[in-house]
């Protein structure tokens, strides 16, 4: 048996017989975290993090409050970009998302 193999069985994986990750772990993010976020938020959210990270590690020999606060929200920002999650919007029962697919249909079903 490779090492590498895998067995698939109802509840569980098994990894060599030793190792049992269970099914949830196994999941795709946006299984787990449902999206919450329009299409055109996480665009802006994942440029805007991205250049928070960059600043952020720009400075980071030279470590301040200012640099840790670029450091974090640019991980925050580039999270929500890239999965479509945002916590605060989980929180308060926001959901962009739906928003946005709600229009893309009206607007769709105009152009017909």
């Amino acid at each position: 048996m490779s090492p590498f193999s895998f067995i698939k069985t109802e509840e569980t994986f098994l990894h060599n017989n030793c190792c049992v990750i269970e099914k949830d772990l196994m999941k795709p993010i946006q299984d787990i975290l449902p999206v919450n976020v329009s299409d055109k938020e996480r665009v802006v959210s994942g440029a805007i993090g991205a250049a928070l990270l960059v600043m952020g590690l720009l400075n980071v020999n030279q470590p301040s409050v200012k640099t840790f606060l670029e450091l974090g929200t640019g991980a925050l920002m580039l999270f929500r970009g890239t999965s479509g999650y945002c916590p605060v919007n989980a929180v308060i029962g926001r959901n962009t998302a739906d928003v946005a697919n709600v229009a893309e249909e009206r607007f769709e079903a105009l152009a017909e």
